[in-house]
């Protein structure tokens, strides 16, 4: 990793623990030691998109995911929290980008005919409304889950991590070329990679998120490695209480499952996830058959 993509890194970083606070370029470039005279243009060659345009997008990004998963939002409080004046000026700003409204996320329904919004015109991000949702099954006439959720209340202590960033997001191509090149930097100084520990921490929402632009980090318990390449990042997962979910299948379910979790279970429970995304445990992934079913545990931190 290059000096200022690790700067960058740190910049994106920072916008993203203050999405809700007024964010100006002085803090921005000064929390990575850019000259805020270049901060601009070094950020949108690294990134492929203006700051102004990042902030924008995570802002919206967060918001559609309050909308869609919590079950009393405040709009007006909302429209502050992600940086506009007025709940009008929010409205107008979610619209143009997602092509639809506010209340037709909290509703759930799609209008008969959606604007193109920028996701897809500037991002290529096809959006759908009920694809925030997970889908509705029916088993022997009766309206329940198809699965049975499986979990477990746990806690951690803080484990330290080595980890590399996918360069392509949640890309399926880049997805196994990060973890292939980051096992076999580890095999080569005489790790059993076989024998590590593997996880996953997903940072957006494929959903609303382009799939290039969704950030993902391979991860692989540092306490575990003989030998830390001094070229790969460092990092711990938060000491907490998690809540622990068991899944086997195919990819898509899992990514319904998660739906489930967000829309259903955390307010059916009691629990609100906490200040970290979501960690997945892989304890079992063929990777020569992207068709064959994982073995997940994915780990939620809690309030």
């Amino acid at each position: 990793m290059s000096l200022y993509e690790e700067k960058i890194n740190k910049a994106k970083s920072f916008i993203e623990r203050n999405l809700s606070s007024e964010l100006n370029w002085q803090e921005i470039s000064k929390s990575c030691a850019i000259s805020e005279y270049h901060f601009h243009r070094i950020f949108s060659s690294f990134v492929g998109e203006t700051p102004r345009d990042f902030i924008i997008r995570k802002r919206l990004e967060r918001a559609i995911s309050f909308l869609a998963y919590s079950k009393k939002v405040d709009l007006q409080e909302l429209a502050f929290e992600s940086g506009y004046s007025t709940q009008a000026n929010f409205n107008k700003a979610f619209k143009a980008y997602f092509g639809v409204t506010p209340g037709q996320v909290q509703k759930g329904v799609a209008p008969d005919k959606s604007k193109v919004g920028k996701i897809k015109s500037k991002y290529g991000k096809d959006f759908k409304i009920e694809e925030l949702y997970p889908v509705k099954k029916i088993d022997d006439g009766l309206n329940n889950r198809e699965r049975e959720m499986k979990f477990e209340i746990k806690e951690f202590e803080e484990r330290a991590v080595v980890y590399v960033t996918s360069e392509n997001g949640y890309v399926q191509e880049s997805l196994y070329k990060t973890w292939d090149e980051f096992l076999t930097k580890l095999s080569k100084l005489g790790n059993t990679v076989d024998e590590l520990g593997k996880y996953g921490v997903g940072h957006d929402n494929p959903q609303v998120t382009p799939l290039e632009k969704c950030r993902y980090d391979a991860c692989v318990l540092k306490d575990e490695i003989k030998e830390v390449p001094a070229s790969l990042k460092q990092m711990s997962f938060p000491k907490g209480k998690y809540a622990c979910f068991y899944f086997k299948g195919s990819s898509e379910d899992l990514l319904q499952l998660y739906l489930d979790i967000y829309k259903n279970w955390f307010s059916d429970n009691g629990f609100e996830p906490g200040d970290y995304p979501l960690i997945e445990w892989y304890i079992n992934v063929n990777q020569d058959d992207p068709k064959a079913d994982l073995e997940v545990e994915t780990q939620f931190l809690l309030k």
